[in-house]
């Protein structure tokens, strides 16, 4: 209330007034600047550690290094909108040496930088680190072209993956064959052990950043990374097991498994080519066949599980979305005969949606979810 927000005001600025203290500390040089730095971060509020990181590069710079080096680390810090620069950091260190994180990571690469490891001193440090960030940045902003590679990235962006990105990371220079190939095996993976499956992410992680760390010292070993990887993958009874019972509520995850199940579908049916492009993500909805909002006499039992199980999902045009919505079955049953997709036109076959139906049309799609994130046998 307004009499606590004055009282407040009034104590925060009594603290100010009587209380804080503004000290100027002088330093000659940029390596004397960066011991200040360290030492009094050691005694107050914990900085990150890339944050950290820059100050023992500024620390053991030449001072005519010094201009470069900051306009680099600009950029460092400003990889991307989406994209921590802690993350980045953390990331290029595993495709390097492995996985290390929070206070753990700085002391690490401040170990490196004393052993004067190769590639610890601060210009080649920081070069490698700008171009990572290129990279990294890179795979943020994948929104458009064909290339496999570019839309595995998109997905994993979208599904917010961050355990591939330093596998991306790391082959994102490979010959596109290759490197498509492994980014293809890396996500199916993904999809099947953690989107689907929920395996343990701490396993799933140490798989891909081992992988991404193994290409570091051995880039030619690509084809056994992606053997390590489909190994690694869970097997298609789990799957299906794991599927049939699947309800994913957040709209960027479904609409992701819903298209990649009707290309899947489109390819098949036109025997390799997508005839039909499925229209830009906003102009397609994620239609609820059993409605979240049933009008009455309309409902199931056991309605509000059922809503967002996959079985009971599919894509329409925001138009068709809009004209059928909370209508009998039987009427959207004839739209949706009528679609341009795959996914939707199949529903035409059903005359009834009840629980037994939802689990029918799921156990369809799990059977075309193994073709679509395939493991090799």
């Amino acid at each position: 209330n307004g009499t606590n927000s004055v009282d407040k005001v009034r104590r925060m600025t009594d603290a100010l007034l009587d209380r804080a203290y503004v000290m100027k500390v002088t330093a000659f040089n940029l390596n004397e600047a960066g011991r200040v730095f360290e030492r009094l971060n050691d005694r107050g509020v914990g900085l990150s550690p890339v944050e950290l990181v820059r100050s023992l590069v500024m620390q053991r710079c030449d001072e005519q290094d010094g201009a470069v080096l900051l306009s680099s680390w600009s950029k460092i810090f400003s990889v991307h909108p989406k994209a921590s620069v802690d993350s980045l950091l953390r990331y290029h260190w595993v495709t390097q040496k492995g996985d290390a994180t929070g206070g753990a990571l700085y002391k690490l690469i401040k170990e490196a930088f004393l052993k004067q490891e190769p590639g610890y001193e601060p210009m080649a440090f920081t070069r490698d680190l700008e171009q990572a960030a290129r990279v990294y940045r890179s795979i943020y902003e994948a929104t458009s072209g064909n290339g496999e590679f570019e839309a595995v990235a998109q997905s994993v962006v979208t599904l917010n993956a961050k355990p591939l990105i330093p596998l991306l990371m790391k082959i994102h220079g490979f010959v596109p064959g290759a490197r498509d190939r492994l980014a293809r095996v890396a996500f199916a993976t993904y999809m099947r052990n953690r989107l689907i499956a929920d395996e343990s992410s701490t396993t799933f992680e140490k798989v891909v950043y081992d992988v991404a760390r193994r290409l570091t010292d051995h880039p030619d070993e690509i084809a056994r990374c992606e053997e390590i990887l489909n190994d690694a993958m869970v097997g298609d009874s789990r799957v299906v097991e794991k599927f049939l019972g699947l309800s994913i509520k957040d709209s960027k995850k479904i609409k992701l498994v819903l298209r990649a199940i009707e290309n899947h579908l489109q390819r098949k049916a036109v025997e390799g080519r997508v005839e039909l492009g499925i229209a830009p993500p906003k102009d397609v909805h994620i239609e609820h066949i059993y409605p979240k909002n049933p009008l009455p006499g309309m409902t199931l039992p056991r309605g509000d599980q059922l809503v967002h199980r996959v079985g009971n999902l599919t894509l329409l045009s925001s138009k068709l979305n809009t004209k059928i919505k909370n209508a009998q079955f039987t009427v959207k049953s004839d739209e949706y005969a009528k679609s341009k997709l795959e996914l939707t036109r199949q529903l035409g076959q059903y005359r009834q949606w009840r629980e037994r139906d939802i689990a029918h049309r799921q156990r369809w799609m799990s059977q075309e979810v193994l073709e679509v994130w395939p493991k090799e046998a």
